[in-house]
């Protein structure tokens, strides 16, 4: 059952931790939400349920849990290292709706039973071909009638990009045997590598805005990824035919602008879309060099929608989303009626009533608030939510950071959010505030513990600097309203 390879995969994990992270994408409202757009059953009233496969330590799964009490969530790791972290990280929230299992996927339990959803992140494209096969029996044998998988995965042709700096840097370390020595070569190198690919005309600069930032990427980021033992990337064809062979179909992708053709030429896309939407998909990703996908897999008798319908908006919950804003913050984003709308309660959703009534008083011009809505969705300015997210939108006179948010500020670098986005704090004064915002402290209060744990310089102006912090929490959505 076991080869060499999968052995070496086993133990690099060992040796060096994947530091995990939320990974917003993954959210099962959002998932859920997408789902429903292309037609799918929505289960309401019933508690959410999630397997997150390749669970590591818990940064994904557990503060989804947490924020779904009555929910079922079960995470499955090969890594002995990830999941003792995982079960630490859960046992400090008391999570009592989570069941983390150490074991290979190809010997998943039988009985762990039906999921709403299923996540696989950063898995299929750096295992053997048995295990992503192994990956397709779990999602077809343990996914919910209307369910909705996620897999993500390097994809060609701009996977073949990324090949090119991922085999230098093998290459240079390949008689490097000690892990921690192999990472801080390929570190090394690959600054080395960017700064010669810059100073080259044509291919070698597209290199070099591929792995810009790769030297700056923790330990665990380098060795699993860049220096890993399998990284296989695939053409998103030859992923949906593996999905069908299994009876899954794949119908959209967690980004919404997957669909996009941007400044492709209408005429080669049209006659692409007359033949299907994966061929028009494939077109799409040798016009744009993708290389990464993020697909959302279904069981083909769920016969999802080849496309999303605006109608569906209607019953979900939106929100801006964090990027519209940061670029609204930043100036040059042009004037959207939708996306102003939902900036005005960011951080937190407006229900699909609240917004449409919002949207019809603007005028003429948003007579039909599914289509803008779907418009906005698709341009990356909303994103939609089967559930309300409540997130305090200015810090309360004793404000209180979720439970999740308190624990891991001194234990990882990216916090999850209410709205499960990777929250990196700005400096140690932000990680020592946030766990004392629980809900029992003033700001005056607050300030006075931060200058009896010593985390301000002297004479600073700690209230201000209290008041500065707790503003960026906020908008962050790490305070529960």
């Amino acid at each position: 059952m076991t080869s060499p390879v999968h052995d070496a995969i086993k133990d690099a994990y060992e040796t060096i931790a994947y530091v995990g992270r939320p990974h917003h994408p993954t959210s099962p409202t959002l998932l859920a939400a997408i789902g429903q757009l292309h037609g799918l059953a929505p289960r309401t009233g019933a508690p959410i349920s999630m397997l997150e496969i390749a669970s590591g330590d818990g940064s994904n799964l557990l503060p989804i849990a947490a924020a779904h009490p009555g929910g079922r969530f079960v995470g499955v790791d090969l890594s002995a290292r990830l999941t003792a972290s995982a079960r630490e990280l859960a046992a400090a929230l008391g999570l009592r709706n989570t069941t983390l299992i150490e074991g290979d996927l190809r010997a998943l339990p039988a009985d762990i039973g039906r999921f709403d959803v299923i996540v696989a992140h950063g898995l299929y494209s750096w295992v053997p071909a048995d295990v992503r096969d192994a990956l397709m029996r779990a999602i077809a044998r343990h996914l919910a009638p209307a369910g909705v998988a996620f897999v993500s995965y390097n994809t060609l042709p701009g996977g073949w990009i990324r090949k090119i700096g991922f085999d230098a840097l093998k290459f240079h370390t390949r008689a490097i045997t000690d892990p921690a020595a192999r990472v801080a070569a390929a570190r090394e190198f690959v600054d080395l590598l960017v700064e010669t690919w810059r100073a080259q005309p044509g291919p070698g600069k597209a290199l070099a805005e591929n792995f810009a930032r790769e030297s700056a990427r923790d330990d665990g980021g380098l060795f699993h990824d860049d220096l890993a033992a399998v990284n296989e990337p695939i053409y998103v064809t030859g992923f949906m035919r593996h999905a069908a062979a299994h009876r899954l179909a794949v119908f959209a992708d967690a980004d919404p602008a997957s669909l996009d053709p941007g400044g492709a030429d209408a005429a080669l896309i049209e006659r692409y879309r007359a033949r299907g939407v994966g061929m028009e998909e494939q077109i799409l990703d040798f016009v744009h060099l993708r290389q990464l996908r993020q697909s959302l897999i279904t069981h083909a008798g769920a016969r999802p929608l080849a496309r999303p319908d605006p109608r569906r908006a209607e019953g979900l919950h939106w929100a801006a989303t964090a990027g519209y804003v940061r670029r609204r913050i930043e100036g040059g984003v042009p004037a959207d009626p939708v996306g102003e709308t939902l900036a005005a309660r960011f951080p937190a959703t407006l229900s699909w009533e609240e917004l449409a009534v919002s949207l019809r008083g603007r005028g003429a011009a948003i007579a039909d608030p599914a289509t803008a809505v779907h418009a906005a969705w698709v341009g990356g300015i909303a994103e939609p939510s089967t559930h309300p997210i409540t997130p305090a939108i200015l810090p309360s006179a004793r404000p209180r950071a979720s439970a999740v948010a308190r624990a891991q500020a001194s234990r990882v670098e990216f916090i999850a959010s209410l709205r499960h986005i990777g929250v990196r704090l700005a400096d140690d004064t932000a990680r020592t505030l946030l766990p004392l915002c629980d809900g029992t402290r003033t700001h005056a209060e607050l300030a006075s513990a931060l200058v009896r744990a010593g985390a301000v310089a002297p004479g600073a102006d700690t209230a201000a600097l209290v008041e500065r912090h707790l503003a960026q929490f906020a908008s962050a959505a790490l305070f529960e309203a």
